[in-house]
């Protein structure tokens, strides 16, 4: 196996990408996670690590919609809670 050129390096590419696409159909990444897992720690790393940053990335841009919408809903906010203000 070819070190520092992905999981996919040393082997056939065609036949893991099928064997991938296999696995997410079944819904189990999991066990391919543990077979490159030892059979290549780094790149294992390198994988889980873009899995946290693809998810943190999906949560940055799945804010900036109402990041950009609340100025212009902000003074709707204050009203609401003006009218349901009670003084007394």
């Amino acid at each position: 196996v070819v070190r520092g050129h992905g999981f996919a390096a040393g082997c056939a590419g065609g036949a893991v990408r099928a064997q991938l696409q296999r696995e997410l159909e079944a819904g189990g990444i999991a066990p391919l996670l543990e077979e490159l897992r030892q059979a290549d720690p780094e790149a294992a790393a390198k994988m889980e690590q873009m899995v946290e940053v693809i998810k943190y990335g999906v949560i940055v841009v799945s804010t900036l919609p109402v990041i950009a919408v609340y100025p212009f809903l902000q003074k709707y906010f204050v009203q609401g809670v003006m009218i349901g203000a009670v003084k007394g």
